[in-house]
C-alpha cells in the first residue's frame, strides 16, 4: 500500500484575489478552519503516514501552520523555491521538489485546491504497478482537464479545456503515480503558457501505456476561485465534515 503523498501548495492563487494578496491559498477558511486542515484530516484518515506540502508563495504561513497543527500522519514542509527561481511555474515542480523524500516509492499527489473522501483516498493507495489519474464524470467536461480513455482503463489523452470534449470524465487533480513519473517530470518543456505541466508528464507516460483512470465513487470539493467558496462550504457542512 502507498504511504506518501503529496501537496503541491506554492502557486499564488491569483483566482482568489483579493483573499490571497497576504494569505496563501491552502489557508483560506472554510467554516472557520483552513482548507488545508481538511486535505491533511482526510488523509490522515485514510492511511497514509508521510505527507509532504511543498509550499511556495508565503510559504513561511504554511509552515507555522502545519508546525502548530495536530495530524495523523507525519506532515513534512518544503520550499519549492529551494529548488526552482520563483519566476518559474507550473505544476510538475512541486513533484521533482519532492522527489529527495519520495525516493524510489509510489506516491500520491493531492491538489492543495481539491477536497476528496477518506474512501476515494484510500482507494489510490493501492499500489498496481500503473500510475493513476483520478476522475469523476462532469456535466461541465469543457472546464476541465478530459481524460480520454480507452481499453481496461488506460488513459490515451488529457485534453486541457477543449471546446468540444469528447468525454464527459475529468481530471479531478487527485493522482497516484509510480516513480517513473519522475523522469518524465525531469523532461517537461514550457507550454504554451510558459508552465511546466504535470499533464505533460502524464500524458508522456500514458502515451507507452502505463497511465490508468481511477473513476472516484464519492465527492470533489474544487477550491479554485472565489465563486467556489460558498458552495464548498454548504458541501463541508452537509457532509458534516
Amino acid at each position: 500500500m502507498i504511504t506518501k503523498a503529496v501537496i503541491p501548495a506554492a502557486g499564488k492563487g491569483t483566482r482568489m484575489l483579493p483573499l490571497t494578496k497576504e494569505k496563501p491559498k491552502p489557508l483560506l477558511e472554510v467554516n472557520g478552519r483552513a482548507f488545508l486542515f481538511y486535505i491533511l484530516d482526510a488523509l490522515g484518515k485514510s492511511g497514509f503516514e508521510e505527507v509532504v506540502v511543498v509550499s511556495g508563495y508565503l510559504g513561511g504561513q504554511i509552515k507555522d501552520f502545519v508546525k502548530k497543527g495536530k495530524w495523523d500522519c507525519s506532515v513534512i514542509v518544503i520550499d519549492q523555491f529551494d529548488f526552482f527561481p520563483k519566476e518559474k511555474g507550473g505544476t510538475v515542480l512541486p513533484v521533482l521538489a519532492a522527489q529527495n523524500l519520495i525516493n524510489n516509492n509510489s506516491f500520491v499527489v493531492v491538489n492543495s485546491d481539491g477536497l476528496f473522501s477518506p474512501g476515494d483516498l484510500s482507494k489510490m493507495r493501492t499500489d498496481d504497478g500503473y500510475s493513476h489519474v483520478g476522475t469523476l464524470v462532469s456535466n461541465k467536461p469543457e472546464n476541465y482537464g478530459v481524460v480520454l480513455v480507452g481499453r481496461e482503463d488506460f488513459v490515451e489523452k488529457i485534453e486541457e479545456k477543449p471546446k468540444n470534449p469528447k468525454s464527459n470524465l475529468v481530471n479531478t487533480g487527485l493522482y497516484k503515480f509510480t516513480p517513473e513519473i519522475f523522469e518524465e517530470a525531469a523532461k517537461v518543456k514550457p507550454s504554451p503558457r510558459g508552465e511546466y505541466e504535470l499533464t505533460d508528464a502524464i500524458s508522456a507516460l500514458a502515451a507507452k501505456g502505463k497511465v490508468k483512470a481511477t473513476r472516484l465513487s464519492d465527492y470533489w470539493l474544487d477550491f479554485s476561485s472565489i465563486a467556489d467558496i460558498k458552495p464548498v462550504e454548504d458541501k463541508i457542512k452537509k457532509l458534516k465534515i
